[in-house]
């Protein structure tokens, strides 16, 4: 039942949310072209790789004000359209690096149950499926995990998140990674204690290489 009143919430709001771009107001675009490129620049050079990760690439920096509105509206305000134009900005980052991989495949993030039917979705998931779309890499969403509920990480240290997240993640299925590349991909990265965690548990059951892949750097 509380699934379906979501379903039918969600069919609202994509209705009445304004189709128009939320930078300048262009209509009929949600974020227009020249406003994705303006969230692109605003990329800081040189980001040092949290432990477990291979390489982290991060397409802006969630101080634009553009691109902070853009994954908010996403992660909080239930407008799954947005995963589109930010998954463009995914793409922009990896299509260049693609002939790079082998064997390799997407994973988001994930939520823990709890946390997936409060929220009625998993943004980081959403993201993951517009971007398999574009850059045609298979997408597992069910082999990674959240075992364990924690606490927000929004208050922490950076100390305190990665005891906060210690553990949290669990592998299905690790045959499936096993051998392979995995490109974790997740709205927003802090501290990189999450995405750390999370590459762990997958090099953990096999995975030969973690490749972190974020929206924004808060």
């Amino acid at each position: 039942m509380l699934k379906l009143i979501h379903t039918i919430f969600q069919k609202i709001l994509q209705t009445a949310f304004p189709n128009s771009c939320i930078g300048c107001g262009e209509k009929n675009k949600l974020l227009c072209p020249v406003c994705l490129e303006k969230t692109a620049e605003s990329k800081k050079a040189g980001v040092l790789p949290p432990p477990f990760i291979d390489e982290m690439i991060i397409c802006g920096n969630y101080d634009n004000q553009v691109l902070r509105k853009a994954v908010r509206l996403l992660k909080y305000h239930g407008i799954y359209l947005m995963a589109e134009p930010l998954s463009e900005l995914l793409d922009r980052e990896i299509r260049p690096k693609l002939r790079l991989f082998e064997n390799t495949f997407l994973i988001p993030i994930p939520l823990h149950e709890s946390k997936r039917i409060s929220r009625g979705y998993n943004q980081s998931e959403l993201l993951a499926k517009s971007f398999s779309e574009k850059i045609e890499l298979h997408l597992l969403a069910d082999v990674l995990t959240k075992s364990k509920p924690t606490p927000s990480q929004i208050s922490l240290t950076k100390k305190e998140r990665t005891e906060n997240i210690k553990n949290s993640f669990s592998v299905i299925n690790p045959e499936k990674i096993s051998g392979k590349t995995i490109i974790l991909i997740d709205d927003i990265m802090t501290t990189g204690a999450t995405i750390s965690e999370a590459a762990k548990t997958l090099k953990n059951s096999g995975a030969k290489k973690v490749i972190g892949l974020v929206v924004a750097r808060g």
